[in-house]
């Protein structure tokens, strides 16, 4: 899983992932270790995850895909309209 940090941790480092789904009333945390970084990213493995863990990470990349779909819909929406309005 790839995350982003201004404090980035060391390679190798054993650290907890935080998982909050407050809309949904799913929070929880992972334990994983540090694979790789770069500038302000880092990606991290998991050793062991139970079958809530795998739901929540699940459902919360499933969140974050549909959010910046629609992020992009919209915006897509407002070019339209902009370019529309100046077709006129």
């Amino acid at each position: 899983m790839r995350l982003s940090s201004s404090a980035l941790p060391a390679l190798g480092s054993a650290v907890t992932v935080s998982v909050a789904l407050r809309d949904r009333h799913i929070e929880f945390e992972v334990p994983a270790v540090v694979a790789w970084h770069r500038n302000d990213e880092f990606t991290v493995v998991f050793d062991y995850l139970t079958a809530r863990q795998t739901y929540g990470l699940t459902l919360a990349i499933a969140l974050a895909q549909q959010a910046a779909e629609r992020a992009v819909r919209d915006a897509r929406r407002v070019v339209d309209r902009t370019v529309s309005g100046r077709a006129r």
